[in-house]
């Protein structure tokens, strides 16, 4: 259920800032005046975020669904992201084997991804879902939100609602929440640290 899931999430989440960070590395495409500056710096301080090579972090590059379930199960799941390592499996297969272990990669929400389909580029809709938050703050009233949200099924209405009643996310400038455009690196990281902040908030007992 919802509670355990997050106590699980909440943990890894805690177990994962009680590293000590790595030293921050200087990323030429990623200044102090860039909007996700310090999301961004938080994640590679944590360990989640890697750079590109060529002292880029590619912030504006599309995230492909390998990139997004590596930062996620770096995150929420990290020892099933290191066994998956240890076990001989290359970065973004890790992702997505320690996903479905941990549940956070599910069959019932029908997301179109398979081993071989790492390297194709995730959609804000889909990276919604795997935030894993949605089941405890969907609500019907954001509806009115986006102006996309009536094409999506419930699995990514809940999802989305959820981000939206959390404000992890506010959509986009044209009043939609761009259910199928591809993520950046930097949205994607960005959403990600964010979803971190309610989970922790959770553990906490906040609001």
């Amino acid at each position: 259920n919802w509670c355990v899931k997050v106590s699980a999430l909440a943990l890894a989440g805690v177990m994962s800032l009680s590293v000590l960070p790595a030293q921050a590395a200087e990323y030429a495409d990623l200044g102090q005046d860039h909007w996700a500056y310090e999301e961004m710096t938080r994640a590679v301080e944590l360990g989640i975020l890697q750079g590109v090579g060529n002292n880029q972090l590619a912030t504006a590059l599309t995230m492909s669904w390998g990139q997004f379930l590596a930062l996620v199960t770096r995150t929420f799941a990290s020892e099933d992201y290191q066994s998956a390592l240890d076990q001989g499996a290359a970065w973004d297969e890790a992702g997505y084997l320690a996903a479905a272990s941990a549940g956070i990669l599910r069959e019932e929400d029908a997301l179109s991804v398979s081993p071989e389909q790492l390297g194709e580029s995730i959609t804000r809709e889909d990276a919604a879902v795997l935030q894993e938050i949605q089941k405890k703050y969907a609500h019907p009233e954001n509806e009115a939100l986006f102006t996309d949200f009536d094409q999506m099924d419930e699995v990514h209405q809940a999802a989305v609602s959820a981000l939206a009643d959390t404000q992890v996310s506010t959509g986009k400038p044209d009043g939609s929440f761009g259910r199928t455009d591809p993520i950046k690196r930097c949205d994607g990281t960005v959403l990600l640290m964010r979803t971190l902040n309610v989970v922790d908030r959770a553990r906490t007992g906040e609001t």
